[in-house]
């Protein structure tokens, strides 16, 4: 079988047994030697064979997967299999197979936590379950080969074997009484008792005391030895490891790449177990849990964690493990979005004082002993909230909720097509639910995707150094020609209430994109490495407290937009068609005309002149009939409709000034009759001196100034513009 690779170099070390190492993430195009034969596909949309007449040739598209695959040789003439073609299939990521390890260490530590729990709900078994289908054999192995393969343990055997618990023994063992150099109590005892003595001479000085001394005599001593229960206990705990993998290996259904990798961990365990050390010790008899080395001492206590948490892998069935582990790949992409689920569950639990992952949500009974409930498409939901400078919010974290398509505005979800992004988190009011808080458009929402493919070409895309539009990107509907980024966008923008998408990658850079001048709005990318989570997650916790921070703000701009938005959605356009200026210029931006207020002035002919020479108008307040009332209106209102007999204009006034009818007459205003007026300056404005209003059409509704109410710009151009 001849292979070419279209797009990039072969691993340059072969790590697994398979003949053929490829790359995830490319196209290979390969030929059979014999044209008689061609490759039947097992798993879909990786072999691509091509037209019938020369199907002993076609191309390999990698994709996103990881780990083994095999392909059967099939004779075409009769569809007979004849052989089979192995590949191994890597990560573009050379350090993917640590980051595998350190994920699948840390998750397998956080259910450990979660079991041991004084709360927690569950009586399990330690033992291999024969009985649990073959699908979990893979993931429960991986969980205890993380356990074998992490530095942790190493460095803690390490430790015990430096400086491990010693104990002084007593032993007792028959000694020549010539050879006995100080007598206790015990020995004096047997000088007298003990038999198979010996004569002693009649000149020998003891010959006055006693006629005969023992051959030998019990002495006791003290010895330092290793043989202790906690020395005896890390001895079992390798070979508890050592048999579960032994077992695992030995089970009917077991994989060629579960076989392959459970000998080497064997052969691991086997090397450990062959030290001089283990060598010089007994077997366990009881467990040592109570011993206060065992829960103090350094080495002692990691290797009692490690125990526990293979007692739980031991036992452990994982639905969600089939994405990572299906057919003998390794899918880094989806072990990478369940261990995000975890680091972000810990960071909002400080933040927003979550509640426990486990809270009858993560771990649960199942006909298989104990199951973890984390599964890709599967939701979960954690409540919280924020209470802090003066402000109390409700907080939810999302793992794969779906907003679904719906047209009201009023409802959560998308109104386009379905979205379901991996991780969200919501904000609105204490005091609301979620349901009425969504209706008044109080809710906030912020979106998170985990990328383990994606490097830091997103971030050179985010800065506009690069264009990634036509890679391949695969997503629950298929293969798409679309970018990470614009998903983050169609989140933002279809998902109502969204002020936030950002993708979180094992990469290195970070870029956070802000839609106006606050944190939020906005988009980006974060770096959360399994690697390098200490050192990478600090932007990541600023970037939070940031936007905790603009929530607490009652005067944010977020919240005058939303504010704004919810009420403009309230109204109804009013269908407007006129001509009139744009409600922009180069030198300002004017008010909208559904958003600004006009009063209409009438012009009696005996005031007309002083109107026009001060450029003022005064209007009658107070409570009887004719007179303006005070409201939000009337304190709204930019324009006043001056309509007489002769002239009609749209003049802009100020802001109003409320004086009394003796402060109106020293103005000179003609024959003021009413207590309080309300004056405004005004000026004439162009902006919609081309309008041509109806006079008759003004005095049919509000009289000689007797009806005088605000109305809306547009209201006033709807009715009384010709």
């Amino acid at each position: 079988m001849i292979f070419a690779n279209n797009d990039a170099d072969f691993p340059k070390e072969q790590t697994g047994d398979a003949m053929c190492q490829l790359i995830e993430g490319k196209n290979y195009t390969f030929k059979l030697d014999n044209t008689d034969y061609h490759l039947n596909d097992q798993i879909d949309n990786i072999v691509e064979n091509v037209p019938e007449h020369t199907s002993s040739s076609g191309i390999i598209r990698t994709s996103i997967n990881v780990g083994s695959y095999k392909d059967d040789i099939i004779r075409t003439c009769d569809n007979i299999k004849v052989g089979e073609v192995k590949m191994e299939i890597h990560s573009s990521k050379m350090d993917y197979m640590k980051d595998y390890s350190t994920m699948l260490e840390q998750i397998a530590s956080q259910c450990a936590e979660l079991l041991m729990q004084q709360s927690s709900p569950v009586t399990q078994r330690y033992t291999v379950n024969e009985q649990t289908p073959a699908q979990f054999d893979y993931e429960r192995f991986a969980f205890v080969k993380s356990l074998v393969d992490s530095d942790t343990l190493e460095d803690a055997l390490r430790m015990v074997e430096s400086n491990p618990i010693r104990k002084w023994e007593q032993t007792q063992e028959l000694t020549n009484i010539g050879q006995v150099k100080h007598l206790h109590s015990n020995d004096i005892r047997q000088l007298a008792s003990s038999t198979r003595r010996t004569t002693i001479p009649d000149g020998h000085f003891l010959h006055n005391y006693m006629s005969s001394v023992p051959d030998k005599i019990w002495t006791s001593s003290k010895q330092d030895t290793l043989d202790v229960a906690e020395n005896r206990f890390v001895k079992f705990v390798l070979q508890s490891f050592l048999s579960f993998v032994t077992s695992i290996r030995k089970m009917p259904e077991a994989g060629e790449r579960l076989k392959s990798e459970a000998d080497e961990t064997s052969m691991k365990l086997s090397g450990l177990l062959s030290h001089s050390f283990f060598k010089r010790l007994g077997h366990l008899t009881s467990l040592p849990l109570n011993s206060p080395a065992m829960q103090r001492k350094e080495g002692y206590r990691e290797i009692l964690q490690k125990w526990f948490m293979f007692r739980l892998a031991a036992n452990l069935s994982w639905p969600g493990g089939e994405d990572i582990y299906e057919a003998g790949q390794k899918n880094i992409a989806a072990l990478y979005e369940y261990w995000v689920f975890f680091k972000l569950h810990d960071i909002f639990t400080d933040k927003f004082s979550l509640e426990s992952v486990g809270e009858n949500k993560l771990i649960q009974v199942t006909e298989n002993g104990l199951g973890i409930s984390i599964k890709q498409g599967k939701s979960m939901t954690y409540n919280g909230y924020i209470d802090k400078k003066g402000r109390r919010l409700n907080v939810r974290f999302y793992y794969n909720r779906t907003f679904g398509h719906n047209e009201s505005y009023d409802s959560a979800g998308s109104w386009t097509s379905s979205m379901r992004p991996d991780y969200t988190l919501s904000f609105w009011p204490e005091g609301l639910e979620v349901d009425e808080a969504e209706a008044r458009d109080t809710i906030t929402h912020i979106h998170f995707d985990a990328k383990y493919k994606v490097k830091n070409y997103l971030v050179e895309m985010l800065d506009g150094k690069s264009d990634y539009e036509d890679v391949d990107l695969k997503t629950d509907e298929g293969i798409y020609k679309r970018s990470d980024l614009l998903k983050m966008h169609a989140y933002k923008d279809a998902i109502r209430r969204t002020a936030g998408a950002y993708i979180l990658y094992p990469g290195t850079r970070e870029a956070a994109y802000t839609g106006f001048h606050e944190i939020i709005p906005g988009l980006g990318a974060f770096p959360l490495s399994p690697q390098h989570f200490e050192a990478n997650v600090a932007s990541f916790i600023r970037f939070i407290d940031e936007v905790i921070d603009n929530f607490l703000d009652r005067t944010s701009q977020r919240e005058r937009i939303q504010y704004h938005t919810y009420e403009d959605l309230q109204l109804e356009s009013e269908g407007l068609y006129a001509n009139m200026p744009e409600p922009v210029t180069r030198e300002k931006r004017h008010p909208l005309p559904a958003e600004v207020y006009v009063l209409p002035g009438y012009i009696q002919r005996a005031k007309a002149k002083w109107i026009k020479e001060n450029q003022m108008y005064p209007f009658r307040v107070g409570m009887s009939k004719g007179t303006l009332h005070l409201d939000n209106k009337l304190l709204s209102v930019k324009y006043i409709l001056l309509y007489g007999r002769q002239n009609i204009s749209l003049v802009e006034v100020d802001a109003p000034l409320l004086i009394t009818k003796e402060e109106l007459m020293k103005k000179g205003y003609p024959s003021p009759r009413h207590d309080s007026y309300l004056l405004y300056k005004y000026h004439i404005s162009s902006n919609y001196s081309g309008i041509k209003w109806n006079y008759d059409a003004l005095v049919d509704i509000f009289k000689y100034g007797e009806n005088a109410t605000p109305n809306t710009l547009a209201e006033m151009i709807k009715a009384f513009a010709e």
